[in-house]
């Protein structure tokens, strides 16, 4: 929580295309160009994505950056992005405060890397994820003990970063069953237990252990899906639908997104297409600082942005990153779906 919280003092309030549309910030994605690219995500006969309804209050960081700029750090403002939107009922309640449905455990324990994004500012997509890991019998044990230390990494903070990787690996060496799995929906963070505590802790049995336990979220669904314990429905919206999915550059570096493209290719009737785009332009916190801003947008609108304007109102964009949605939503005004979050559309029965 302090890693995102730490940007309100570093960050421009406004964005190239203004906020994201008022809207429930659990329901999933729609298009903001045209109300006839995603069908209304409460239509009946169709039940409603996991925490639609609950009507939860939003505490939102950017709703007091309507008026006048506020001043950066050395009392400059442009016009750039506001900060990320906080919910209220945050995954962390949700998990905490719900009646899980009755499925099956046929597949043992999972345990979900609630990480910052995902539990505070885009908690549908880790209700998703774990709605549909229990769908395919895993139980899942959610695990907020604390931050990966990708952050800190990735300001050079490298004694702040070891320490709370050592505190992550022990705490879930300790409070997970050995040799259970451990995903994630944010591959910036999951990836940094696989490779980074590696090579910050070398001499660590605990975060070795936990290294090779790591896997990614769209793995265990595809196993799901191929051993018919997870069944997808032929007439979802998404039948018909092209994907145009958007790779996280850190996930690309270390295990490539063969597992996310064949994740979308199990959604029946929609055809995937994923870009050969480069970097967005964001790379975590450096798109949000105002030194940065330029050169984050000239990244984006280099080949992502165009690309993605050549598409049709119809085509469904697809990014596993949350500095990717957020990129692409600032320099497109088209918004990008978590892969988890389509999958759960086209499980929801008909």
């Amino acid at each position: 929580m302090s890693d995102v919280q730490g940007l309100q003092e570093r960050v421009s309030p406004r964005r190239r295309h203004g906020h994201p549309q008022e809207r429930d910030p659990l329901a999933l994605p729609r298009h903001p160009r045209s109300a006839a690219a995603h069908p209304p995500v409460r239509c009946d006969p169709a039940p409603e994505p996991p925490g639609v309804g609950d009507g939860p209050a939003v505490q939102s960081a950017g709703t007091h950056h309507t008026g006048a700029p506020a001043h950066g750090p050395r009392g400059r403002h442009r016009p750039q992005r506001p900060l990320p939107v906080f919910v209220r009922r945050n995954l962390l309640r949700w998990f905490r405060r719900r009646t899980p449905a009755a499925h099956p455990v046929t597949q043992g324990t999972v345990t979900y890397l609630a990480d910052s994004f995902t539990t505070f500012t885009e908690p549908g997509i880790g209700r998703a994820a774990i709605e549909l890991l229990e769908r395919a019998g895993w139980q899942v044990r959610l695990e907020s003990g604390g931050c990966c230390g990708r952050s800190s990494l990735s300001k050079g903070l490298v004694d702040d970063a070891k320490n709370k990787a050592r505190q992550l690996a022990h705490s879930l060496e300790q409070s997970t069953e050995p040799g259970s799995p451990i995903v994630g929906c944010e591959p910036s963070c999951l990836m940094t237990l696989r490779d980074e505590h590696r090579a910050l802790l070398p001499d660590d049995a605990a975060v070795k252990d936990i290294a090779g336990r790591v896997r990614q979220v769209e793995e265990l669904l595809v196993e799901a899906i191929d051993d018919g314990r997870l069944r997808l429905r032929d007439n979802s919206w998404l039948a018909g639908r092209k994907l145009l999915y958007h790779g996280h550059c850190h996930q690309k570096a270390e295990v490539g997104t063969a597992a996310t493209v064949a994740l979308l290719n199990r959604i029946p009737g929609a055809t995937v297409s994923e870009l050969d785009a480069g970097c967005c332009g964001m790379a975590g916190s450096f798109g949000f600082e105002s030194e940065h801003y330029e050169v984050s947008m000239t990244v984006g609108e280099d080949r992502l942005f165009p690309a993605i304007e050549a598409e049709d109102a119809d085509t469904v964009v697809v990014a596993t990153g949350v500095s990717c949605r957020q990129q692409i939503f600032h320099g497109t005004e088209r918004n990008a779906w978590h892969p988890v979050q389509l999958l759960w559309e086209a499980v929801q029965p008909a």
